[in-house]
């Protein structure tokens, strides 16, 4: 600021050197006046006196007006200056610096209100099975269900045709179990009878079915081997479906023609494909 005032002086007083000392040293004990007017408007405004080089520091805002020339008609003191000062004016402010450098940051502000909730997003994947849990309390016994039989119940044999459960035993009374097809089974009783010679014998052969089964079953009566002269006869050959059982006679002859002696003989049972026979005994005394 000094500097500047003594470079305008110089310049103004150039051809009055004798009173440059005077109007520096006025310039700066009012330097420090002018400075704080200027500091808003930048605008530094003075009177220098013609004579004694005297500077009178005059508010900034003040603006000058007139021509600046001696006539006291339009300068007089309406700029600020009598007749015997010439006023002076220029800005203090230079051209601005470069920027400072940034502040370091401020406290951090309370913090705001939370914030409405948002949408619910989409369902995440399934996650892992978890493991098992402990297995829970035995449950009360159930009621007793309904008597049934294994024997005879519907099975499917290994062809795919419908079938029953059949049971059978070896002579170790092993029992065996099987998927049996349509099917049917014969059996003799008794397994032996007698008779004296010119007399009869009668068995009965009871056929079984499976529920499966229904078709009719031929009884093939064979003659006891040795028994010469002995007729047989079924009641009913061949069995219909309904039918279970018929009565088979053997009739011996008198007279010696059919000896004594033991005779066994079979009874083979046919239906379709299906065959079975059954045996027994006839004796004659």
């Amino acid at each position: 600021m000094e500097g500047s005032l003594r470079s305008l002086a110089r310049r103004f007083l150039s051809s009055k050197p004798g009173i440059v000392i005077a109007l520096v040293a006025a310039i700066v004990s009012a330097g420090t006046l002018g400075v704080a007017g200027a500091a808003s408007t930048g605008l530094i405004s003075a009177c220098v006196n013609r004579s004694s080089g005297t500077v009178r520091i005059i508010l900034p805002s003040s603006t000058p007006r007139g021509d600046r020339n001696e006539e006291r008609g339009d300068d007089g003191i309406l700029n600020g200056c009598s007749k015997n000062e010439t006023l002076v004016t220029w800005n203090s402010l230079g051209a601005p610096g470069p920027q400072g450098p940034t502040g370091a940051p401020g406290a951090t502000g309370p913090q705001g209100p939370t914030g409405a909730t948002g949408t619910s997003g989409a369902a995440g994947p399934t996650g892992p099975q978890g493991v098992a849990g402990p297995t829970g309390p035995k449950g009360d016994t159930g009621a007793t269900g309904a008597t049934g039989s294994f024997v005879g119940s519907p099975c499917t044999t290994s062809d795919g045709k419908p079938g029953t459960i059949a049971m059978a035993s070896d002579a170790n009374n092993v029992l065996t179990f099987r998927c049996a097809g349509p099917d049917f089974s014969i059996a003799l009783t008794p397994s032996s009878a007698s008779t004296a010679q010119g007399g009869s014998a009668t068995y009965t052969a009871t056929i079984t079915r499976d529920p499966t089964f229904t078709g009719a079953v031929t009884l093939l009566l064979s003659q006891p081997t040795g028994a010469v002269g002995t007729l047989v006869d079924a009641s009913s050959n061949p069995l219909p479906n309904g039918t279970s059982s018929a009565t088979i006679t053997f009739t011996t002859s008198a007279a010696g023609v059919t000896p004594p002696g033991t005779y066994p003989f079979t009874v083979t049972a046919t239906s379709g494909t299906l065959s079975h026979t059954a045996g027994a005994v006839l004796i004659v005394r």
